[in-house]
């Protein structure tokens, strides 16, 4: 069962019906049912609602994805119908979700070879190539503006890089200070990228700059024995 972030929508799969509910905490919930083309289902994700910009959809506007080993297919929900399909998908991907809103599809391949971002409004694609991660801490869209920061790791270092929004193409490249970067958080107001480093190695916090220059490093509060750090797990602004 997949529920929207504003919890105007819940879905599930029963075989080859995909269900959709319409207001799912309220006695009066409708459903939708629609047939899926393929069994096997192992996402399924509505696109973002939260922020400004085109992620913005009205209800007649709202998108959903189900996708498998080798389809993904976006739904549009008012009413259900099948909106676009990609298809031939390279099998074993790690994660398929929206992008920056409802008109762009990220898909994390096998072993974080690359990050495929497909255009629903173009129909082209933007490769990016040995994503660290294909978990949500390891990129993130700058509020307003929705450029991409992700972390990589070509070889033995982390790189941090800035994309631009729709287009991809590299705006900024940092070479991280990290050990072994965990994530990655936008300030509230896009202004700052915080990265913080793999727990083990302490507490290390590094604050950039919107196109990727370090700004700041935190360490943990001085006067503090370093022998009970037990760095950083999770961050929020």
């Amino acid at each position: 069962l997949n529920l929207s972030d504003d919890g105007l929508y819940a879905a599930h799969v029963n075989g080859k019906d995909l269900v959709v509910y319409t207001n799912p905490a309220s006695e009066n919930k409708e459903a939708q049912v629609a047939r899926i083309k393929e069994n096997g289902v192992k996402y399924l994700k509505f696109c973002p609602t939260l922020g400004s910009g085109k992620d913005n959809f009205e209800n007649s506007e709202r998108r959903f994805l189900s996708a498998n080993d080798s389809r993904i297919t976006v739904w549009q929900l008012e009413p259900l119908r099948i909106f676009a399909e990609i298809e031939n998908l390279e099998p074993g991907a790690l994660s398929i979700d929206f992008g920056s809103d409802g008109s762009e599809i990220l898909v994390f391949h096998a072993w974080n070879t690359k990050l495929t971002v497909h255009s629903l409004d173009t129909g082209r694609s933007s490769v990016i190539k040995t994503p660290k991660a294909a978990h949500s801490l390891a990129y993130g869209y700058r509020p307003g503006t929705r450029q991409l920061a992700i972390l990589l790791k070509p070889d033995t270092s982390d790189l941090l890089t800035i994309h631009e929004a729709q287009s991809y193409e590299v705006v900024g490249r940092t070479v991280l200070p990290t050990i072994d970067a965990q994530g990655l958080k936008w300030s509230p107001d896009g202004k700052w990228i915080a990265v913080w480093d793999v727990a083990s190695g302490g507490t290390k916090v590094f604050i950039f700059t919107a196109d990727g220059q370090l700004f700041r490093t935190y360490t943990g509060p001085s006067g503090v024995d370093d022998t009970f750090d037990l760095g950083v797990k999770q961050i929020e602004w």
